[in-house]
């Protein structure tokens, strides 16, 4: 039983999904060494309990000094006791955020009419934009950021080229400078002393990695939902229906520091375990007719693309109402999509499609 797989690779992993979770709702995989959780109940178990903590990061070794920097405070990389101070950080930042509406961002992104790779033009810009403006960022600083957003969320992976980290660490050499700079200058409240700064920098930086693939995602799944579906009304029902039908993150890991009892399993300490949220989301015992995009049923919002417990996304709402008003935004005009089939990126914990080709008119 192989457990990872690419989602390039396969066209259907909800069919996978649920055949493991009939028959093997939890699973060791021999091959990776690692066991594997499919359902709603047993993956908020193990996204709940404390002493199920984030694995650390590999390749250490070709971080320079502003990437350990930044992985070393990351709220979402942090485990007890370190968790709570940075959680604590990422919350002071997001009540810092000043609106900024998504759907005027479009624009100068799409023009007013045309045709484009939705993807590309958009969703690998528009996250990351919408943090910066939200923070007040200068447009010569956004200008310089964004080339640097895919090299720098290479921090995230667990293996790194030596290629990959070169890149990565000459962008987190000038996005941990910038975002110091800046919240010095213009949130004085939360840089009151160097470590203060340090630290509510680093989750600044963070906010703008997370941003990237999850937004990315939802932004891309969504727009291909009110694609098919053609005429929507309810863009908040549809974007939260989205994330638990066909969410941007597949997976994420954990490593057990006590023994974890899963159904008839008795994970060991030590272990690492692969939750698998978009099988969660389509579980029958908890979501009514799980296999069908609804957004009427009552309690979508209780899907786990978010995760639960303590590493939980803070910035959901936040997340989620850019796609809102984005899309909002985008199907004010007549929208076609141009593509029929749809080609994944080559991930194992994310399903974020390559391109949308997209033709659109006031």
């Amino acid at each position: 039983m192989n457990t990872l797989f690419l989602q390039s690779d396969i066209a259907d992993p909800y069919a996978l999904y649920a055949e493991m979770r009939a028959g093997q709702p939890v699973v060791f995989d021999e091959r990776n060494g690692i066991w594997a959780v499919y359902t709603h109940a047993m993956c908020k178990r193990v996204l709940e309990n404390g002493t199920a903590h984030i694995p650390p990061l590999a390749a250490a070794s070709l971080m320079n000094t502003a990437s350990q920097t930044l992985t070393a405070h990351f709220a979402r990389l942090a485990n007890p006791p370190r968790h709570a101070e940075m959680r604590d950080a990422v919350m002071r930042l997001l009540a810092c955020m000043k609106k900024v509406d998504a759907g005027e961002l479009l624009v100068p992104l799409l023009g007013e009419s045309g045709e484009c790779d939705w993807v590309g033009a958009v969703c690998k810009k528009l996250p990351a934009l919408a943090v910066m403006q939200s923070f007040g960022f200068s447009d010569a600083d956004i200008d310089r950021v964004l080339p640097l957003m895919g090299p720098l969320t290479k921090l995230m992976l667990p293996h790194k080229t030596e290629a990959e980290a070169v890149a990565m660490n000459a962008a987190a050499d000038v996005i941990l400078a910038l975002a110091d700079e800046h919240l010095a200058r213009h949130f004085p409240a939360l840089a009151e002393t160097e470590a203060r700064r340090s630290m509510h920098a680093c989750n600044l930086v963070g906010l703008l990695v997370q941003s990237v693939d999850a937004g990315r995602g939802i932004l891309s799944n969504a727009l291909l939902q009110a694609a098919r579906l053609r005429a929507v009304k309810d863009w908040h029902g549809l974007v939260v229906e989205t994330l638990r039908f066909d969410p941007p993150i597949h997976n994420t890991r954990r490593i057990l520091t006590e023994p974890l009892e899963l159904g008839e399993h008795l994970l060991p300490e030590g272990a690492t375990v692969l939750v698998v949220l978009a099988s969660a989301n389509r579980d029958a015992e908890f979501f009514e007719d799980a296999g069908k995009f609804n957004m009427d049923r009552s309690n979508n919002a209780a899907h786990l693309t978010f995760g639960a417990g303590m590493h939980s996304c803070a910035a959901h709402r936040f997340a989620t109402g850019l796609a809102v008003d984005a899309l909002r935004a985008l199907f004010h005009r007549r929208v076609e999509l141009r593509q029929e089939e749809i080609a994944c990126e080559p991930m194992v914990n994310a399903r974020l499609p390559k391109e949308i080709r997209l033709r659109y008119s006031s």
